[in-house]
Protein backbone atom coordinates (compact mmCIF):
# COMPACT_ATOMS: atom_id res chain seq x y z
CA UNK A 1 0.00 0.00 0.00
CA UNK A 2 1.48 3.37 -0.47
CA UNK A 3 2.14 5.68 2.18
CA UNK A 4 0.70 8.75 1.76
CA UNK A 5 2.29 10.45 4.24
CA UNK A 6 5.27 10.26 1.92
CA UNK A 7 2.88 11.78 -0.73
CA UNK A 8 2.66 14.58 1.73
CA UNK A 9 6.30 15.12 2.02
CA UNK A 10 7.27 15.13 -1.34
CA UNK A 11 4.40 17.28 -1.87
CA UNK A 12 5.68 19.51 0.56
CA UNK A 13 9.53 19.60 -0.20
CA UNK A 14 8.23 20.37 -3.85
CA UNK A 15 6.33 23.44 -2.49
CA UNK A 16 8.99 24.70 0.06
CA UNK A 17 12.04 23.60 -1.38
CA UNK A 18 13.01 21.54 1.98
CA UNK A 19 11.47 18.51 4.13
CA UNK A 20 9.48 19.22 7.22
CA UNK A 21 11.76 17.13 8.82
CA UNK A 22 15.44 18.14 7.97
CA UNK A 23 16.42 19.00 11.17
CA UNK A 24 16.91 14.99 11.91
CA UNK A 25 20.05 13.81 9.72
CA UNK A 26 20.34 10.32 10.02
CA UNK A 27 17.35 8.32 8.29
CA UNK A 28 17.13 5.53 11.29
CA UNK A 29 16.57 8.74 13.53
CA UNK A 30 14.18 10.48 11.40
CA UNK A 31 12.28 7.62 10.64
CA UNK A 32 12.41 7.15 14.80
CA UNK A 33 10.96 10.83 15.06
CA UNK A 34 8.57 10.33 12.71
CA UNK A 35 7.08 7.03 14.56
CA UNK A 36 7.49 9.31 18.11
CA UNK A 37 5.65 12.18 16.45
CA UNK A 38 2.11 13.55 18.82
CA UNK A 39 1.44 16.28 16.51
CA UNK A 40 0.65 16.93 13.37
CA UNK A 41 3.85 18.65 11.47
CA UNK A 42 3.52 22.48 10.91
CA UNK A 43 2.88 23.29 7.79
CA UNK A 44 3.99 27.18 6.49
CA UNK A 45 0.96 29.40 5.67
CA UNK A 46 0.53 29.59 1.77
CA UNK A 47 -1.95 31.45 -0.66
CA UNK A 48 -3.29 28.43 -1.58
CA UNK A 49 -5.99 26.80 0.62
CA UNK A 50 -6.29 23.29 -1.08
CA UNK A 51 -2.28 22.93 -1.03
CA UNK A 52 -2.59 23.79 2.68
CA UNK A 53 -5.25 21.20 3.84
CA UNK A 54 -3.93 18.00 1.30
CA UNK A 55 -0.71 18.68 2.96
CA UNK A 56 -2.21 18.50 6.78
CA UNK A 57 -4.41 15.41 5.19
CA UNK A 58 -1.67 13.75 4.08
CA UNK A 59 0.99 14.48 6.76
CA UNK A 60 -1.46 13.23 9.79
CA UNK A 61 -0.01 11.48 12.10
CA UNK A 62 -2.84 8.84 12.69
CA UNK A 63 -2.77 6.79 9.42
CA UNK A 64 -6.63 6.28 9.76
CA UNK A 65 -7.30 10.08 9.43
CA UNK A 66 -5.52 10.13 5.82
CA UNK A 67 -6.85 10.23 2.60
CA UNK A 68 -7.16 7.52 0.27
CA UNK A 69 -5.90 7.28 -3.25
CA UNK A 70 -9.74 7.82 -4.25
CA UNK A 71 -10.52 10.83 -1.71
CA UNK A 72 -7.13 12.34 -3.16
CA UNK A 73 -7.66 12.55 -6.60
CA UNK A 74 -11.25 14.06 -5.59
CA UNK A 75 -9.34 16.77 -3.61
CA UNK A 76 -9.89 20.50 -5.29
CA UNK A 77 -6.26 20.72 -5.13
CA UNK A 78 -5.65 18.00 -7.88
CA UNK A 79 -8.94 18.95 -9.56
CA UNK A 80 -7.68 22.44 -11.41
Amino acid sequence: MISYFLLGVLLFEMVFGYRPFEHVHDNFDKMSHIAKLTQNPVIPSTDNPHLQDILQQCLQINPARRPNAYELLQHPFFNF
